[in-house]
């Protein structure tokens, strides 16, 4: 399944698998046993229900026919794979979350089901976009770690490795850069350190017309100006990270929301802990729930929406899975098998719901199942709720609401608490209005979390233990937003990149775990609403509505709604971002084309407006224009040279000298070049 989907046969045969086999194969791989039918539904969804079923049977027919065998096992209900069948992504999953990195890092580097379009399957095709994002986020995690144990184990031969390997697929990545040119000058290798810094700088200027950040400029001076080194004997490893940081052991600013949360529960009320992503939902109540003794813990997950009970299935499933001799009534293993196939003996198959009495009867049994076996936990979490099927979720409600009908209204007393935890923007309209009818009946209560304050950030800091680290409370406040995750993970890649051993960086990182939680917020928001965020990264501190009506030609009334929604989305915050990292992911994430673009639209409205120089400068580079940054760059210069700005100014003129040789002005570019070394002298 990693690049073009194929069957090996153990004889080194291979066979090429059209799109909905392949797709069949990677959803199962992935996502385990799965329902028949609804799975139908997602390879053929605009068809007629025997029109689905018949289809199934014939793709089923035709892989046996084609392999002589049964890789795909199941009946009437349920589909899974066969044991012996092994599936590279799923291989490649269990490595990702078994920790053993270097396996991660062995397996192919290929796309899942590379080049397959899925046309005409929307929800398919959104399913195998996500698991794309995942396979990929579970390569760069695995490169983290590695990279950081082969450095702090000394072994830089097999860290340099690694990292040439990184250069290779990001060359414009200048945190690959910087991570080659510090090994090489560990290793006394200075020479080729530097030559590091100026491949990654051709590619910048090349690729982006854009210098390298000062970060890697500092680090190339540091290199260039430093002793040659000598290739260490025995380096000492790097300490692990503190335990503090990766799990930190304090809840700052939660003790309003932990009380919240407790009332409701000892009222009998059901508890809906809602915030953003990484704003500390999942951590907050699974303290809460230890605090009150035994408790489970079940979760939703991406594209479950699209299969009627598939998240209350794997509920069900992790339940019985804790009581392997549990034997079940004969009449509620008989309805369970409409949720899972392995419940039944061959060829067994449930009876079709055909009337409303079936129905009753199959939600009856799911509710004696799921109480009988929850009741002996004080509290259950249920995780990321807004990725829960619609299905699983009018299931749920008839599980709670009837049994309380049945027991009487004490029974809200006797059952486990209940804490259901998901993010608000991303909520189905189906469980908006479930959430509600609960609050209405004065069943259940919403806990919001909010983001942490700057002097709450200082305490998470304090409590990390990472010694200096409070005083930049306020930068990483603004840096993240206040939002606990997002601290934590930046705290954690300064530290297993040893960024914080040469001091603050001037440029905080956008760590690979945060940069796609905000990745994925991007990614549902509307055409208008991407464009005018993509408008606001590029504008930056200039972004106002009326900037952006003059840049998109739009009519300022026009753009309200789309930035109303950026807000919805807490990405926009009175015509600014949330926060730093949203603004840092958005360019990263932008085509080089249209960010270049959208600078030079954004320099040509700013230069009408008398901005400063040195700021239309910028965009105009950026915009890959140097003819029209060469003299806003000179005027920006001279004006830091009057006011004394001499390291600026060196810079700026530096940067002349530069665009005035490639233009071939050789004269003029001496000309800067003196005045760029005047002014260092003078610093």
């Amino acid at each position: 399944m990693l690049g073009i989907a194929r069957l090996v046969a153990p004889d080194g045969r291979a066979l090429r698998l059209e799109r909905r086999a392949a797709a069949l194969f990677a959803y199962l791989a992935l996502c385990g046993p799965s329902p028949k039918y609804p799975l139908a539904c997602l390879l053929w969804p605009d068809s007629e229900p025997t029109m689905v079923r018949n289809n199934m049977r014939a793709l089923l027919r035709r892989l046996r026919m084609l392999t002589d065998a049964e890789l795909v096992l199941g009946d009437a209900e349920g589909l899974q794979l066969a044991p012996d069948a092994r599936v590279d992504a799923a291989l490649l999953r269990e490595a990702a979350e078994g920790g053993r990195h270097a396996d991660v890092l062995a397996a192919s580097r290929a796309q899942v089901l590379e080049g397959l379009e899925l046309e005409g399957c929307s929800e398919l095709e959104r399913w195998l976009e996500a698991m794309r994002v995942a396979v990929e986020g579970w390569r760069r995690t695995a490169r983290e770690r590695e990279l950081a144990r082969l450095e702090g184990a000394g072994d830089l031969g097999g860290a340099l490795a690694l990292v040439r390997g990184w250069v290779q697929v990001e060359p414009e990545s200048e945190e690959a850069a910087r991570a080659q040119m510090r090994l090489h000058f560990l290793r006394g290798e200075r020479g080729a350190a530097l030559a590091a810094f100026q491949r990654v700088s051709a590619v910048l200027e090349q690729e982006l017309g854009v210098r390298p950040t000062p970060e890697t400029l500092a680090l190339a001076r540091e290199i260039e100006h430093a002793a040659p080194a000598h290739p260490p004997t025995a380096t000492p490893p790097r300490p692990l990270l503190p335990l503090a940081v990766r799990r930190p052991r304090i809840l700052v600013g939660r003790d309003e929301a932990w009380e919240q949360v407790e009332r409701a529960c000892m009222a009998g009320k059901m508890v809906f802990l809602v915030g953003e992503a990484g704003i500390g939902k999942t951590r907050l109540s699974e303290e809460i729930a230890e605090s009150w003794g035994m408790w489970h813990r079940t979760e939703g997950r991406l594209g479950d929406t699209a299969i009627p009970y598939a998240s209350q299935a794997r509920a069900l499933r992790a339940i019985l899975s804790q009581r392997p001799t549990l034997q079940l009534p004969e009449w509620i293993r008989r309805e369970l098998l409409r949720l899972m196939p392995e419940l039944g003996g061959p060829g067994e198959q449930p009876r079709p719901l055909s009337s409303a009495e079936d129905k009753l009867r199959f939600y009856d049994a799911v509710t004696e199942v799921m109480w009988s076996e929850l009741g002996r936990f004080r509290t259950i979490v249920t995780d990321d709720v807004q990725y829960w099927d619609a299905a699983s979720s009018e299931l749920f409600t008839y599980a709670l609401l009837s049994r309380e009908a049945r027991q009487g209204a004490a029974w809200r007393h006797e059952r486990p608490h209940l804490i259901d935890c998901y993010r608000e923007a991303e909520l189905p309209t189906w469980s908006r209005q479930a959430v509600a009818r609960l609050v209405a009946a004065e069943r259940a209560e919403v806990v919001r979390l909010a983001p942490l304050s700057a002097p709450e950030v200082h305490a998470l800091l304090e409590g990390l233990g990472v010694r200096g680290l409070a005083e930049h409370a306020q930068a990483l406040a603004q840096h993240t937003g206040g939002n606990p995750l997002f601290v934590v993970e930046t705290v954690r890649h300064l530290l297993e990149t040893g960024a914080l051993e040469r001091g603050w960086p001037e440029r905080l990182p956008i760590p690979a775990k945060v940069s796609t939680l905000i990745q994925h917020r991007l990614e549902r928001l509307s055409s208008r609403a991407l464009v005018l965020a993509q408008v606001a990264a590029v504008a930056g501190a200039q972004f106002s509505l009326r900037l952006a009506a003059r840049i998109l030609r739009q009519p300022e009334r026009e753009l309200r709604e789309a930035a109303r929604e950026l807000e919805g989305a807490q990405l926009l915050v009175d015509e600014r971002f949330s926060h730093d990292l949203i603004h840092e992911t958005l360019e990263a994430a932008m085509a080089p084309a249209m960010k270049a673009m959208l600078h030079g639209l954004v320099a040509a409205v700013l230069e009408e407006q008398g901005a400063p120089p040195i700021l239309l400068a910028q965009h105009w580079l950026r915009a890959a224009e140097p003819s029209r940054a060469l003299p806003q760059l000179l005027k920006a210069a001279n004006g830091d040279e009057e006011v004394l700005l001499s390291p600026e100014a060196a810079e700026l003129y530096a940067t002349a000298a530069t665009l005035l040789a490639q233009a071939g002005l050789i004269e003029d570019a001496a000309l800067a070049r003196e005045h760029e070394r005047s002014l260092r002298l003078r610093n």
